[in-house]
């Protein structure tokens, strides 16, 4: 395999080389349906905080770099060059080149070329409790690292292979590699190895501790600097997907007492009601009169109720426009509320029916309940995306042509996910609420 020094092989090159001819500095654009995808992993950041590690980092991160078989040699040998020309041929290490800004750009700029991928994995360490079996080494180790692991499982290809920077006692790194060896075999058709290496003998591991140190640069409050974007435009396109621990939660509706602003809200909510129903209900348009009668419904649920009703289920307002006369449907009624949105309309519907949005609490179960509607359909479309880059190893993207406005809301909801990074000495700016 390419990745390891100039003077010396790792002990792991003949399960790493079995698959391809040796060739160096060729991009061969083809790959293989048969190949293996190989996995590098390094990561930056110690499994605990505070007082019971010497690092203050708030998070843990966690970089899987991906090479095809037939990439392999070229892609480290493009590190190793990258190394002789900025380090003298030593070890690529994100420690060493520390608060260096300038040749750290230098290094990312040197690899751009090299065809890899990378997955990351950020973790909270914040978000672990005291009592949380997560702040042992071993679990923390076996449950994040499995984590980073499983979107690679869709891979398409012969199997994958991983290689995990040496860490702790050799009977550690024993019972981690059974442990995920049992964790992460999908099926008999596809395999699963993985094994730790030495990180100076495997330029790939060392360009996986890069982007990990990288990464750190971007979103650790502490670390955060004047060229912390400039670093995420130089790996940018080379990610393939991200995995947050814990997961984001989506904002819910208020349960404290009212907003200040609800006054104005209800009332300015009436009156474009009232408006909209008095410039729509002797509209020539059956649609536009089914518009203004199922807002009067709406609006009368809330305003003239005794006590008022908070929502309208689907079937009660099915009934109430079938009885004026409307030929209506599940269907058309979906397309009747959908309409009063896009004339401005903030109606709120959950498993509790349709109600018109008069409070800042209101407006909040509207945004969570469409939060939850279209999140998991972009979502669905990235990992689509996520699954043709892996099985092309970055050769095509399904967003690039044609879809770019579709591709921009992907890539702000992943985006969005991420932790807001704070600049070291912020005391205002809190870390974003994450469900645990």
């Amino acid at each position: 395999m390419g990745g390891y020094c100039q003077d010396s092989r790792s002990e792991c090159d003949d399960n790493v080389t079995s698959n391809h001819d040796g060739t160096i500095g060729v991009l061969d654009p083809a790959i293989s349906a048969d190949s293996w995808l190989n996995v590098f992993v390094d990561e930056s950041g110690t499994f605990l905080s505070g007082a019971r590690m010497p690092d203050d980092s708030q998070f843990f991160i966690c970089v899987a770099v991906l090479v095809d078989d037939a990439k392999l040699d070229a892609t480290a040998a493009l590190v190793d060059s990258a190394a002789a020309a900025l380090g003298g041929g030593a070890e690529v290490k994100s420690s060493r080149i520390g608060a260096r800004h300038d040749l750290r750009i230098r290094y990312l700029e040197a690899v751009q070329d090299a065809d890899f991928l990378y997955s990351w994995l950020l973790v909270d360490k914040t978000m672990i409790g005291g009592e949380s079996g997560l702040r042992f080494q071993t679990s923390f180790h076996k449950f994040f690292k499995r984590l980073l692991q499983r979107p690679l499982t869709s891979y398409s290809g012969t199997g994958v292979r991983v290689f995990f920077d040496r860490y702790g006692s050799p009977r550690f790194m024993e019972r981690f590699e059974q442990y995920m060896d049992e964790q992460l075999r999908p099926s008999l058709w596809f395999g699963y190895e993985n094994t730790h290496v030495r990180s100076c003998d495997s330029r790939l591991v060392q360009l996986a501790d890069l982007i990990a140190g990288t990464l750190s640069y971007c979103f650790e409050p502490a670390k955060r600097c004047d060229q912390s974007h400039r670093f995420r435009e130089l790996i940018g396109p080379k990610e393939l997907s991200a995995v947050m621990w814990p997961p984001p939660a989506y904002p819910s509706p208020g349960t404290s007492g009212a907003d200040p602003l609800d006054g104005v809200l209800g009332q300015r909510a009436v009156a474009r009601a009232n408006q909209l129903i008095c410039n729509l209900g002797h509209s020539d348009s059956a649609d536009e009169r089914l518009l203004a009668a199922t807002l009067e419904h709406l609006l009368f649920s809330r305003v003239m109720e005794d006590p008022p009703r908070q929502s309208v289920y689907a079937d009660r307002l099915l009934e109430l426009l079938s009885d004026q006369g409307f030929e209506i449907s599940s269907r058309s009624l979906r397309t009747a509320v959908g309409g009063l949105r896009d004339r401005g309309v903030i109606v709120a519907g959950s498993a509790s029916g349709y109600k018109l949005a008069f409070t800042v609490a209101d407006i909040q179960e509207y945004l969570a309940h469409s939060a939850g509607v279209i999140s998991p359909m972009l979502h669905r479309v990235d990992r689509a995306r996520q699954t043709v880059k892996l099985d092309t190893l970055g050769k095509h993207d399904i967003l690039c042509e044609g879809w770019a406005g579709l591709g921009a809301m992907v890539d702000a909801l992943a985006d969005s996910r991420l932790p807001v990074p704070r600049v070291a000495g912020d005391d205002a700016a809190e870390p974003d609420d994450v469900e645990t």
